[in-house]
């Protein structure tokens, strides 16, 4: 195949461009300035990094075959940038954007990344008090309803996947596990929430393998679901990367106030990705805290 992923030098990007190249694929990696994670991938033929605006973007790749377009691109999706309303409805606009630009240049399918908070939507609008993660999680949702209506009437073949939390190599040291991995590591003291929602922790590069095939396969779905299969107890988790990490302090459970976003367990069902793919999850915590453990020193 020939693939375009918008987005590439960022974290997931990164890991998606590693799967693709290794299964032969080429790739067109579009970035802005900097090449970000892509300065790790080995030197291959069949990756070309295309550096270049979204306003430009499509007098860049209009003569360039393509197969499939992967969108990763979403600009203030962690800290305190999600709360910016103006940044999250450009990010909408980004979507809705390459969804016009993938029909024009003949593109036969487009892949976008969502997130399961996606499904907190409906109940933070009723919500008589603000969420900090409000305009984050409206926005994902509203380019999510906005491209899927968009694609009904297009010749393109389109899928939105949602996730919850892929770990591993080169992930943000903010985001949780890699703060409490730093932390273990360090036997610094911890501060977190309750801890007792269900989470699903999972191999980022089992992300990639899934994206990989969703692009690959004729699948039936417009929207799938990519994760473990195996959710548990958020304190769980961090309870098994302590003890993997030998953490010798008491875990700082119930030091911070919990967001009040309660995840349905039903939210994490992988069935219709197993189903379309043949997929099935093998990879183990052991080895998301091990790899998360060898990039904590990367400069990011």
């Amino acid at each position: 195949m020939n693939v375009l992923i918008n987005g590439a030098s960022g974290y997931i990007g990164y890991h998606l461009t590693n799967e693709l190249l290794s299964c032969g694929h080429k790739v067109y990696a579009v970035c802005r300035n900097s090449e970000g994670y892509l300065n790790n991938i080995t030197k291959n033929d069949k990756l070309i990094i295309i550096k270049t605006s979204q306003e430009e973007l499509e007098d860049k790749i209009s003569d360039i075959h393509i197969d499939v377009w992967y969108h990763l691109i979403w600009d203030g999706s962690l800290g305190e940038k999600r709360t910016d309303p103006i940044l999250q409805l450009s990010n909408v606009a980004m979507c809705v954007n390459a969804l016009k630009t993938a029909e024009r240049i003949g593109c036969k399918k487009i892949i976008f990344t969502g997130t399961v908070y996606e499904n907190f939507a409906d109940s933070i609008v009723s919500d008589p008090e603000k969420n900090k993660h409000a305009f984050y999680i409206i926005s994902k949702k509203q380019a999510h309803e906005l491209t899927l209506q968009m694609s009904k009437d297009m010749k393109i073949k389109y899928i939105w996947v949602q996730f919850c939390h892929p770990a591993g190599k080169y992930m943000n040291k903010n985001q949780l596990i890699p703060y409490a991995v730093n932390a273990f590591v360090n036997d610094d003291e911890t501060a977190f929430g309750k801890c007792d929602n269900y989470f699903d922790i999972f191999a980022v590069e089992y992300l990639a393998e899934a994206l990989r095939e969703l692009g690959e396969k004729n699948t039936s779905k417009s929207m799938y679901y990519i994760g473990s299969g195996a959710s548990k107890k958020l304190h769980e988790y961090i309870e098994k990367a302590a003890e993997i990490c030998d953490y010798s302090l008491s875990i700082g459970f119930g030091k911070k106030p919990d967001d009040k976003l309660i995840f349905n367990n039903d939210w994490f069902d992988t069935i219709d990705l197993e189903r379309d793919t043949g997929l099935k999850y093998t990879y183990s915590f052991e080895n998301i805290v091990q790899n998360i453990k060898d990039s904590l020193s990367y400069d990011q």
